[in-house]
């Protein structure tokens, strides 16, 4: 998929905007004691800081911008107020670029309270849109359009043209990834009319153009924008991530429409490009993808090659992402105790006689604050305990329903299903079966949901449980729309939900395997439906799911060593 102006699998084209704004941590800067920094007035602490980043020292900058931002007072000067709420918004990008996540989303929420006070449209459109990446970062895209749609709000009474086209780059990406095709082609034209003249507007606008054909079905179209990027890409000599990002979309375009061999021929050459260049991310999509692909040809050996080479990549991914994770906490908790020190000896000087009896209501205020701590610990304590119990109570219901083989669809699920009944209804009310009949094809129908593999490929349907039966696809909605309380569909996504509920409790078979690789292991391509699908059926999260599985299995090997 394209990198976000977010992240995550399928959001890189967020994740190249985003970046244009952010600048590498580097170690070793050199910087004044708290006490110098102190004596500057904010106009020499913003100079400072600028004058860092200029010189490649991001982390001294940090400091002055969190000391800077850490002056802030509603009765200040207009001018120095939005100094301080701009440097936030520059400590949280830092902190952003160092994978300190925390920090960052602290430092922007700073800046849209500063935002607010004083009045910015500007900046509070910078601090929604850097809220936004930080969701998008997670996954959380529903959120993130939130935080992106306000921040075009304030863009827009600001009239700061270059954050509103990145806002509208993130927003017509993001919405073709929620499948809002109508919402991403409006973004879409609002980007192609924006003022700002990005030198990046063609190569956004053949890659957006690209996502929305693909989401609409339209192969030929999108494959011809994904071409034209690639081209402005290559004359214009743009980052790997561009061009791996194009074979990526090219290739998912081609499997969408069943055209492995192209679509292998893509993630190939991404692969192969992404290793050139180094760009692990890239090149572990790919891996995977060419999996997929692979198994979908029904070469099992290269399927197994390139899903093993996915794992041991991803694995070592985690391992340096949780690496930079954990160095990036220890940055931020440095920085945060020089804006300590900055606080301690602002109070300090500004105080003088007052000192001792501020310092005792620091000392009531922090009592005060730890009981509240300790109270509301315990409240947690009691609600997750309870919470627990519920998971438990919720997963033993859901093992009772497997092991009895009782289909679980969803309410939704249901409702859907009667609506689909009750259509088919209508147009095979002429087709009637005996019961002899109807039985016989039942038990063939069941005899490949619960026996066969083949229904965990991501491409089963109907007709191709009518070749497999040589049965009917007529005949066969008929029954299971009469016999089996659903439509096919949401038939065939319980027995894969119930599937997914076996592997996600067998750690000993499938321990090796992530929640998404399970995802995809019993025929969804996408993860985010997945997870949708097993909460709507179980009530469960497939994460809450296994670690419930996991305590469950624990509780009982005392009692029962073969559990």
């Amino acid at each position: 998929m394209t990198r976000p102006v977010g992240v995550g699998r399928g959001m890189w084209t967020l994740w190249l905007f985003a970046c244009l704004a952010l600048c590498p941590i580097l170690a070793n800067a050199r910087s004044q004691t708290p006490q110098q920094i102190l004596a500057s007035t904010p106009a020499e602490l913003l100079d400072k800081a600028e004058d860092f980043q200029r010189r490649q020292m991001p982390d001294s900058a940090l400091k002055y911008h969190v000391a800077l931002s850490a002056t802030y007072t509603p009765d200040m000067s207009q001018d120095v107020k939005e100094m301080c709420a701009r440097s936030a918004l520059k400590a949280g990008e830092l902190y952003y670029g160092h994978s300190s996540y925390v920090a960052a989303f602290n430092s922007f929420m700073r800046a849209v309270r500063m935002g607010k006070e004083c009045g910015s449209d500007a900046i509070m459109a910078e601090a929604y849109k850097d809220l936004g990446n930080i969701n998008a970062t997670f996954n959380d895209n529903l959120q993130a359009i939130y935080c992106y749609k306000t921040g075009l709000q304030h863009a827009r009474a600001a009239a700061d043209a270059h954050t509103e086209f990145s806002l509208l780059v993130n927003l017509a990406a993001i919405c073709t990834y929620e499948n809002s095709v109508a919402e991403a082609e409006d973004y879409y034209s609002q980007l192609r009319r924006s003022s700002f003249k990005s030198p990046l507007l063609p190569y956004f606008t053949y890659i957006i153009g690209g996502l929305i054909h693909s989401a609409k079905g339209e192969a030929e179209a999108a494959v011809a924008d994904y071409d034209a990027a690639y081209r402005f890409a290559a004359a214009n000599d743009l980052d790997a991530e561009y061009i791996c990002s194009i074979y990526s979309e090219k290739g998912k375009t081609y499997s969408k429409c069943g055209d492995t061999i192209r679509a292998i021929e893509n993630f190939r050459k991404c692969a192969d490009y992404a290793g050139k260049e180094r760009v692990n991310g890239m090149l572990a999509e790919s891996y995977q993808s060419l999996g997929d692909m692979y198994a979908a040809l029904g070469d099992a050996t290269q399927a197994a090659a390139y899903r093993h080479k996915y794992r041991t990549l991803k694995d070592s991914l985690m391992r340096e992402e949780e690496y930079t994770r954990i160095k990036g906490e220890h940055f931020a908790y440095e920085m945060e105790r020089s804006y300590d020190d900055i606080s301690r000896l602002n109070r300090e000087v500004t105080e003088g006689e007052n000192r001792a009896r501020r310092q005792h209501r620091v000392i009531l205020v922090t009592l005060a604050l730890v009981v509240l701590f300790l109270l509301m610990a315990c409240g947690l304590y009691v609600q997750n305990r309870r919470l627990q119990r519920a998971y438990a109570s919720i997963y033993r219901k859901n093992r009772e329903l497997l092991e009895s083989g009782h289909l679980n669809l969803s309410i939704t699920d249901k409702g859907a299903a009667q609506s689909a009944s009750q259509s088919e209804a209508t147009l095979q009310s002429t087709e009637k079966l005996p019961d002899i009949k109807k039985e016989e094809i039942l038990a063939a129908i069941q005899q490949v949901l619960e026996h066969d593999d083949e229904i965990y490929n991501p491409d089963f349907s109907l007709d191709r449980l009518a070749e497999i039966t040589s049965i009917n696809s007529r005949y066969l909605s008929l029954v299971v729309n009469e016999s089996m309380g659903g439509n096919f569909r949401s038939v065939l996504n319980d027995y894969r939900i119930r599937e997914a509920q076996r592997r996600l409790a067998d750690s000993e078979r499938y321990g090796d395997l992530t929640i998404q690789g399970i995802a995809n292991s019993v025929g969804y391509k996408s993860y985010p439906n997945f997870v949708s699908a097993f909460k709507r059926q179980t009530g469960l999260t497939p994460s809450i799911y296994q670690r419930t599985a996991q305590k469950e299995r624990h509780t009982r090997q005392p009692h029962d060593p073969t559990a």
